[in-house]
């Protein structure tokens, strides 16, 4: 009875601890439960009313600022405020096979759950308990992305809830197809290496859309562990990560036996390049103006690009042997401004000058802002196209400007002195508008390198003394192709807004610093005018045509060679596209070689035909002479100004501008060339009320030139005015200037001792009674003009010479004398 009664006591002991354990576990389970939904409730409410995730500031805006061509090609990265390389994608930036594998290895639901995986959550519970440790993680994709940026080291359960929320509250607030883009612009590849884009670029030497299945499976497999798989360092380990990537896509079914066998053989060539450094000097340019822009499109065209870098290139190694080292090349698209193509420099990488930015540089512009002279003086009504201008040896108060071959054309028509480049008819044109004017204008179409006072700049402006951007000038070219209306250049397609405090180099200030307004040519006629002189085959010089370019036809281009040869330029423009190249040396050395027709053109002219021939809308006939606001007038022929009715004997016609109002004509003055004189019939002499007497006379209509224009002619066997009957007693009692200095038959000897400037002979005469302006000549070359007043000077080179004075009578002395070289 006692045993008994014993054991059955140990029972009900036994009995009673199990049901005290029971009861202890149910309230611990109890209290776990209440406490996971209590978490639960307060996380939901969390995710439901908290404050919205900071998408942007998730990374701490380290992000690379990529810049990309109008075609969605990576020009350039540069690195985050990290030093790490991170280049933003969208989904649809990349491979497919990038989406797959990476949702295969990393979160094979995602698209099914909303930012946690709680199958995912058990799986991975019951596996590190049976394990007694942490082997597998229950992170989603959408968990990973909002906690990358987040040390790995110290995670613990309020780590993990965090993490929890910020999914949870991130699916919320993007689509799937954002946050996988988030993922796959920030994932770890190894090193500092972040984002699919810099990894496929980084070890493969592609854009991550441009991946394989093999790479896109490699590259999958790093983020799991970057540092310790990276490929470049652990080859062997990265491909067996691979290969783990590619059971799991044939797991899921998203490749088939023969995919996955084919992608296991394959053996990647890792090639450690570095990031696309595509139009160094154009990107550093819109990196420097728009820094804090992550991801932007640019208005560069890459083939573009690299067209005008080949034959930059091709041009600058053939004349290297003649001491031209370098030029920058400029494409503009004329109907938008975009800049297509922007080359700095021949070598951005070579250590003397190669990161200078040509086509920033400001450089001496030689004749190349004649169109732009010519066309507003067109658009002023001060010129017409037939307008004939001399092309005679002249002087502008001591300014004796030169042609580029130093000889001259005598009278030409103004669309001829534009396409060949004459300096003295551009000058009287300058002379003609006024400097204040031009520069206004100038500054107006972009060229703000031009920024001095007004008074600084003289009439030599129109041969280059001043200073311009190759970009600006290049811009200004293309608003000739659009009739006349100005836009500033375009860098960026879409156009951001810029840092605080930025100007655009394109905006234009007076002398003061107060705004002008952009205006552009008014009348599109003007535009035409200028391109018809520039694109006109018969008005070009027959030698200005390289043999490969002679059949180029729809293109208007102007060169320009600045003095002592060190700029050479030539703006090309055609009905798409508006060329600018610039040749020379960044330490201004100076080389024979440097003149615009011969090295600079080639290279427009060839970029040109290259652009027209892979354009298929290039055809007809360009430019196109404008439907509207011109009329067709009546010129004389001699001097291609309107008709002076009763004395201009010779007519032709022409276009003329009709002003905003439909009815004004803009046109010069009428034609006062032509006067009409009493002649005797008989021998043709001019007569007057002195000598007529007992003769038979007439009228006759005769031109008056200007006295430099009649004396040039005169040399060439031209006289156009008859000389005055020289039995006339008033004609042979008339007083006439007598040259004191140079002295009768003098002689004088260089002295080499000496600069040349110190050697130099006074020119100076006693002028009779009304003589109001004074020519010198030496041997019928001008070498001085001014009023009787004025103190002029003549520096001679050895030889003989026939000095001659003449004033706005008519009347003239002459000396000879002869200047000697030392024995």
């Amino acid at each position: 009875m006692g045993l008994y009664f014993l054991g059955n006591s140990r029972l009900i002991g036994s009995g009673r601890c199990k049901h005290r354990l029971l009861k202890s576990v149910g309230i611990f389970s109890g209290v776990l439960v209440a406490l996971f939904l209590v978490l639960w409730v307060a996380l939901a409410l969390a995710v439901r009313y908290g404050p919205p995730i900071d998408v942007d500031s998730l990374y701490g805006y380290n992000t690379s600022s990529s810049l990309f061509d109008r075609h969605g090609r990576l020009l350039r990265s540069y690195l985050a405020t990290d030093e790490r390389w991170r280049i933003p994608v969208a989904e649809n930036d990349v491979s497919p096979w990038v989406v797959q594998a990476t949702l295969a290895v990393e979160d094979k639901r995602f698209r099914s759950h909303g930012g946690v995986d709680y199958l995912a959550f058990l799986r991975a519970f019951r596996t590190n308990l049976m394990r007694g440790r942490i082997v597998s993680g229950a992170s989603t994709l959408t968990m990973q992305a909002v906690m990358l940026d987040q040390e790995k080291s110290g995670r613990t359960l309020k780590w993990k809830l965090r993490q929890i929320w910020r999914a949870l509250r991130l699916e919320r607030q993007l689509s799937k197809d954002e946050i996988l883009s988030l993922y796959l612009s920030n994932a770890p590849y190894g090193g500092n290496i972040q984002g699919i884009e810099a990894a496929a670029y980084r070890y493969f030497g592609v854009s991550a859309k441009d991946l394989d299945l093999p790479e896109s499976a490699l590259l999958a497999g790093l983020p799991q562990s970057p540092s310790r798989l990276r490929p470049d360092r652990n080859l062997s380990g990265s491909l067996v990560r691979r290969n783990h990537v590619l059971d799991l896509m044939y797991r899921d079914g998203l490749i088939d036996e023969s995919a996955l066998r084919s992608a296991k053989a394959s053996v990647p060539v890792i090639t450690q390049s570095p990031l696309p450094r595509e139009a160094p000097h154009f990107t550093d340019m819109v990196h420097s103006r728009y820094p804090r822009v992550t991801r932007m499109s640019t208005t560069l065209d890459l083939d573009i690009q690299h067209l005008a870098e080949s034959k930059l290139h091709d041009a600058v190694r053939g004349l290297l042997p003649r001491g031209v080292t370098n030029g920058s090349v400029v494409v503009i698209e004329n109907s938008t401004g975009n800049v297509l193509a922007l080359v700095g420099s021949v070598d951005y990488d070579n250590k003397n000058y190669g990161q200078v930015n040509g086509a920033l540089a400001i450089r001496s512009p030689g004749s190349a802002l004649k169109p732009l002279i010519y066309g507003y003086a067109f658009d002023a009504g001060v010129l017409l196209p037939q307008t004939v201008l001399s092309d005679v040896p002249m002087s502008w108060a001591g300014y004796v400007p030169e042609n580029f071959h130093r000889n001259y054309q005598g009278l030409v028509r103004a669309d001829k002195a534009l396409a060949w480049s004459l300096n003295i008819p551009a000058v009287e044109v300058l002379q003609k508008i006024g400097i204040v004017p031009i520069v206004g204008f100038l500054r107006s179409v972009g060229l703000t390198s031009i920024n001095g006072k007004t008074d600084r700049y003289g009439l030599s402006l129109v041969i280059g003394s001043c200073g311009v951007r190759l970009l600006d000038l290049t811009n200004a070219y293309a608003m000739f192709s659009r009739g006349g209306e100005w836009r500033p250049w375009r860098i960026c397609s879409e156009d951001p807004v810029p840092e605080a405090g930025f100007v655009p180099r394109s905006w234009s200030f007076d002398d003061s610093g107060k705004y002008l307004p952009l205006a552009g040519l008014k009348h599109s006629g003007s535009s035409w005018f200028v391109l018809r002189a520039l694109s006109d085959m018969s008005l070009r010089q027959p030698d200005e045509f390289a043999p490969n370019l002679s059949g180029l036809k729809n293109v208007a281009w102007k060169t320009g060679t600045s003095s002592d040869y060190r700029d050479a330029w030539t703006i090309a423009t055609e009905k798409y596209y508006t060329v600018g190249v610039w040749l020379g040396n960044y330490d201004s050395k100076p080389s024979r070689a440097l003149v615009g027709a011969s090295v600079a053109a080639p290279v427009a002219l060839e970029i040109v035909q290259a652009l027209q021939l892979r354009s298929s809308h290039h055809g007809g006939n360009w430019p196109f002479k404008p439907t509207s606001g011109l009329r067709s007038v009546s010129l004389c022929a001699e001097s291609g100004l309107p008709v002076n009715r009763g004395l201009c004997s010779s007519l032709d016609t022409g276009d003329a501008i009709v002003d905003d109002d439909g009815k004004t004509l803009l046109l010069p003055r009428s034609c006062s060339l032509h006067r009409k004189i009493l002649v005797d019939a008989a021998t043709g002499f001019e007569v007057c009320d002195k000598c007529m007497a007992g003769k038979a006379t007439e009228w006759k209509c005769v031109s008056f030139w200007p006295v430099q224009v009649q004396s040039f002619l005169k040399v060439q066997g031209v006289d156009t005015r008859p000389q005055h009957s020289p039995d006339c007693v008033s004609f042979q009692r008339a007083e006439h200037p007598r040259i004191i200095s140079p002295v009768p038959d003098g002689q004088y000897i260089e002295d080499y001792s000496r600069a040349g400037s110190m050697q130099k002979i006074l020119l100076k005469a006693n002028y009779p009674l009304g003589a109001t302006e004074v020519w010198w000549f030496a041997n019928d070359v001008l070498i001085a003009h001014g009023s009787p007043d004025d103190e002029q000077w003549w520096i001679p080179k050895a030889g003989n010479y026939l000095i001659r004075v003449t004033d706005d009578k008519g009347r003239a002395d002459t000396v000879r004398v002869t200047v000697d070289r030392p024995e």
